[in-house]
């Protein structure tokens, strides 16, 4: 259940690490001085382009191969200093060979517009035509190089601290333990989180207030983080002409403003089944559901799995769709590419980390849970999507956008809740399986977007002025009051739960792309049982374009228009159905 790094250094020790980490510099430097000042020679010399470009992500992968490293190691024990300290070193040398390269994207987006056409066109230029597109956007809102420079240098000491510090400071707490009657005590973010399936309520509660207790005590830290993370957000994108932190993170994204807006309209027009949901499960357990309880289980159902035969049952569910998602599943396994291990001061959550050249690890805290069965599926997802794209892109398309990223790993936990229910005679572990599903997909679509809204309140006040913790706690009482309505009663401690939220601050406006990925992911799913296995090519396509292609385009290979609200209210609707399917059991 523990990763091994070997693939990328055996070591910090190791004379590779140390020979990349000594010659970075070199390398980035020698590349600024052959091509500094001299693309506009060669633009029309498409051979000499395409060896500039591979020299260009040569460099980047190393950038990324020395990064990945350190922060995998950090990951997986925030408390190990080593990787503390080499995480900060590599930050802090990255970023200033990084300096030396800024020159490249700035001398493309300058080319003649004839230049960038005939450039467009090549053939052999073919896997960069997105990447340079992308360039282009950005255009207007890249500053000269002796600025990029600097901010690339202040960049560790100012946004990306605040983040890692956060990051520290959380890996160091101690939670209260809590102790179920059917266990031993547990006292680790990702186990307490565990409980809050339990089926006594007292535990729940317990357990929940364990967590929300920390943050509690260190509100005003993480608010003052907050603060500083939003501010620095605010003058990014005053200083390179964007209308709002907002825009410019949709830039990125590749999404619109208006598609983003359906988004947000379309599930706050679904409050109500989020509301109806809760009664119902209010009614069903017969205990009013505090936002402690959302998880609660209908019936005591013990069905933990070993991280091993939980391994054999993705195995089983991946055969049913393809051999080759079978095999590469069962690759990361067998190949020690995830760290499944539970232990202090591990990273709270999950996640995959692709690293082009390189097969992608997966981190989770893996509890046995029919939560960690689904999430074990979801990232290996993003795994199957990292294969299929390493084998068909280069290094500059090979970075999903958001909206791409979730949909193999959706389709895997959809693919896995369908399995279970065929196979599965208990009627008590279908209404789990099913409720599960359900109150999965409220999480993306209702709280997701909420995770939004208040996102969207805190960069609003940055802009107009200012605000602290007291403020947040508020805005995100707000926001949960309404969409739990008369339905759920949303506790006191539930004000500082903001914090646990990662993406608020190392990527604000992140969130609302799980739920639109979802409504994506799964028209594409309900593709996939409306076709059968004629519908597979179409998807192995689809992950195989990777960041080669702008959303829109590259869904268009399976027929799904993400601007369309029919695919939003789609997803919606389909949990009403499976909310109907669980009262029918």
């Amino acid at each position: 259940m523990e990763w091994d790094l070997k693939d990328l250094y055996e070591s910090f020790d190791d004379e590779n690490f140390s020979r990349h980490f000594k010659e970075l510099d070199d390398i980035a430097l020698g590349f600024q001085k052959k091509y500094r000042g001299k693309l506009a020679e060669i633009a029309d010399d498409i051979p000499a382009m395409r060896a500039c470009i591979e020299e260009f992500e040569a460099i980047e992968m190393v950038h990324y191969r020395l990064y990945t490293y350190p922060a995998l190691r950090f990951y997986a024990d925030t408390t190990d200093k080593d990787a503390k300290s080499w995480l900060q070193q590599v930050q802090e040398k990255v970023s200033m060979a990084s300096n030396y390269l800024v020159f490249f994207t700035l001398e493309i987006q300058k080319l003649p517009a004839e230049s960038l056409e005939k450039l467009m066109a090549a053939p052999e230029l073919e896997p960069y035509v997105h990447f340079s597109e992308n360039l282009l956007k950005y255009k207007p809102h890249t500053l000269s190089e002796e600025v990029e420079q600097v901010l690339n240098e202040t960049g560790i000491t100012g946004r990306s601290a605040f983040v890692q510090l956060r990051e520290q400071h959380l890996g160091s707490q101690e939670f209260e333990p809590v102790t179920p009657p059917d266990g031993e005590p547990v006292d680790t973010e990702s186990e307490l989180s565990a409980l809050l399936f339990h089926p006594d309520g007292d535990i729940r509660l317990a357990a929940y207030r364990s967590v929300r207790k920390v943050y509690r005590e260190h509100n005003q830290l993480y608010g003052y983080i907050l603060q500083k993370v939003t501010q620095d957000h605010k003058l990014d994108a005053r200083r390179r002409k964007y209308e709002s932190t907002l825009s410019k993170q949709l830039l990125g994204d590749e999404v619109p403003e208006p598609v983003y807006r359906n988004v947000i309209d379309v599930t706050r027009g679904g409050f109500d089944l989020f509301q109806d949901y809760y009664k119902y499960k209010s009614d069903a357990l017969n205990i009013p559901i505090t936002i402690a309880d959302l998880y609660a289980p209908y019936e005591s159902v013990d069905v933990r799995k070993s991280y091993d035969e939980t391994a054999e049952m993705i195995y089983d569910a991946m055969a049913l769709i393809d051999a080759e998602f079978e095999s590469i599943v069962r690759g990361f396994v067998d190949g020690k590419y995830i760290d499944a291990k539970v232990r202090k001061g591990k990273r709270g959550g999950a996640f995959c980390w692709g690293i082009w050249g390189f097969h992608p690890y997966i981190l989770q805290s893996f509890t046995g849970t029919p939560d960690s069965w689904f999430t074990l599926a979801h990232e290996l997802g993003h795994g199957i999507h990292g294969i299929y794209t390493n084998r068909a892109q280069k290094l500059l398309g090979s970075d999903p956008p958001m909206v791409l990223a979730e949909i193999a790993s959706t389709f895997n936990e959809l693919l896995l809740l369908d399995y279970l229910m065929e196979k599965s005679n208990d009627e008590a572990l279908k209404k789990a399986l099913l409720s599960k599903q359900i109150e999965d997909s409220m999480n993306l679509l209702f709280r997701q977007t909420t995770i939004s809204r208040l996102e969207e309140d805190i960069h609003n006040q940055a802009s107009a002025g200012t605000f602290d913790h007291e403020w947040v706690n508020d805005r995100w009482m707000h926001w949960y009051q309404t969409l739990g309505g008369n339905a759920v009663e949303i506790l006191p401690e539930h004000q500082f739960d903001w914090a646990r939220i990662g993406h608020i601050f190392f990527k604000p406006f992140y969130c609302y792309n799980y739920c639109l990925s979802h409504m994506v992911s799964l028209a594409c799913y309900l593709k996939y049982r409306d076709k059968g296995k004629a519908f597979v090519p179409k998807f192995k396509q689809l992950l195989s374009y990777g960041g080669s292609k702008a959303p829109a385009d590259a869904l268009k290979s399976v027929g799904i228009d993400p601007a369309d609200p029919k695919v939003m209210q789609g997803a919606i609707d389909y949990t009403r159905k499976l909310f109907e399917e669980l009262k029918a059991l």
